[in-house]
């Protein structure tokens, strides 16, 4: 699939394995859409993933965290306390730039490292689920971009049912991230989840084939 960004070199849409990121609001669907992958067969890194385990186990993010969100950013067994982080940067612009700032670039060289080792291991077709591939800029290491779309009311109705969360909460997180029309307008495909689970399968289904045949054109 040729890219739309001209920021991507030549020498970065020839390498395999052809790099596709999976993002989306939150509560849009883009975890299931990247299972949906996962299940046809396809490698997926999960980068919240990475992230959280980042946060957990480097004693130099720690400390870092700690001193941006304060000590009990932190629980007794030395695991982030996600609940006191999250209150803290939805609320505070600043303070989620200083975080990310700590967390995104380590981020995106696990995330390039895992991609080669997908490469070596003859891997023609990758992508990468991520919530803030805008965001955080991860689309320059990508050669596509899939954005998963619902609208507004339905996302707030699945983070309120999944997390339990209040709605003004799920509001704040979502002013927090690009709006979607921005995703959409950057995105080189757009999923959109507002149907059904076998519509989103069947979607899931052909845009694999799509990519697979791209991958293999290389």
């Amino acid at each position: 699939m040729a890219s739309t960004h001209d920021h991507r070199t030549a020498a970065h849409r020839v390498r395999l394995p052809l790099r596709v990121g999976i993002t989306g609001g939150i509560g849009s669907g883009k975890t299931t859409v990247a299972g949906e992958f996962l299940r046809l067969g396809f490698p997926v890194i999960f980068a919240d993933e990475i992230a959280k385990s980042i946060a957990d186990s480097s004693a130099a993010v720690r400390r870092q965290l700690i001193r941006i969100l304060g000590r009990d950013a932190y629980r007794a067994n030395g695991r982030l306390n996600r609940s006191v982080v999250a209150s803290r940067i939805f609320s505070d612009p600043r303070l989620r730039r200083r975080m990310e700032a700590v967390i995104h670039p380590r981020v995106e060289r696990e995330v390039d490292r895992l991609f080669r080792e997908l490469g070596r291991r003859g891997e023609c077709l990758a992508f990468v689920e991520a919530a803030l591939i805008f965001e955080a800029k991860m689309e320059r290491m990508l050669h596509a971009v899939v954005v998963v779309d619902a609208p507004a009311a339905k996302r707030l109705a699945r983070v309120r049912r999944r997390d339990g969360v209040e709605h003004e909460a799920v509001r704040r997180r979502m002013a927090n991230q690009l709006p979607a029309r921005e995703k959409r307008s950057r995105a080189d495909v757009v999923i959109r989840n507002n149907g059904t689970r076998a519509q989103l399968r069947a979607q899931v289904r052909f845009l694999a084939g799509l990519l697979h045949s791209t991958a293999h054109e290389h």
